[in-house]
């Protein structure tokens, strides 16, 4: 177990969007979208984001 603030950098999405120009990242939870209004929502909603 690691003591102290958790980073908030997110060295994985970095890498997607360099991956996957035409689309961008969705953050689910946290600093995102909350979990429950992801799961409630039609997935063409966020296709067209």
């Amino acid at each position: 177990m690691k003591s102290g603030v958790a980073s908030l950098a997110q060295p994985g999405l970095d890498v997607f969007t360099a991956e996957y120009k035409r689309t961008g990242p969705l953050l689910i939870g946290g600093d995102g979208v909350a979990l429950e209004k992801f799961l409630s929502t039609p997935v063409t909603q966020w296709k067209q984001r």
